[in-house]
């Protein structure tokens, strides 16, 4: 993978899609690197539990904060090779448990792959995915679970625009 340090400038005031989700329930949440997603770790079993994500910034990684809670037996991590591979969509369903909202299961969806889904797809779907943009950070709600799950995202040209190999991503 490519370490290089990255315009911070360019990744500031990207645009909101969604939540999908609770609007209510659980805190805010919000992640929004000055660099790329490298990593992201999602816990899960019979339901989406939390996350954490790793970026660079400014040629270092980073990692942010867990959103969720404590539970999610099963761990998986989603490694992207940035910069040929970057987020372009998720998917999931959502489920009442309890009486509370909850995104069930969530998949990623690069312009190479697709990881997940991370948990039961039985509950309602949602989806979002891009076409000439990258899914630079995420925002949501939590408490024991992920309650909601939003994206920001910014034009692919934009991040590219120093790349010679801009037009592989348009």
């Amino acid at each position: 993978m490519e370490r290089r340090s990255y315009n911070r400038e360019k990744w500031k005031n990207p645009q909101k899609e969604g939540p999908w989700g609770s609007q209510q329930e659980g805190t805010a949440w919000s992640y929004t690197p000055t660099g790329p997603i490298i990593e992201i770790d999602i816990w899960y079993d019979y339901i989406f539990n939390s996350i954490t994500f790793k970026s660079i910034n400014e040629g270092t990684v980073e990692t942010s904060g867990k959103f969720g809670g404590g539970g999610g037996k099963r761990q998986d991590i989603i490694s992207l090779e940035w910069p040929d591979e970057y987020l372009t969509a998720i998917t999931g369903t959502l489920h009442c448990v309890s009486g509370m909202y909850v995104v069930e299961s969530i998949s990623f969806l690069t312009n190479l792959n697709k990881f997940g889904p991370f948990g039961p797809t039985s509950g309602t779907p949602f989806n979002f995915s891009t076409r000439g943009k990258i899914i630079v950070g995420f925002f949501g709600r939590c408490d024991m679970f992920i309650n909601a799950i939003g994206v920001y995202i910014k034009n692919t040209a934009e991040l590219f625009e120093d790349d010679n190999r801009r037009s592989d991503y348009e």
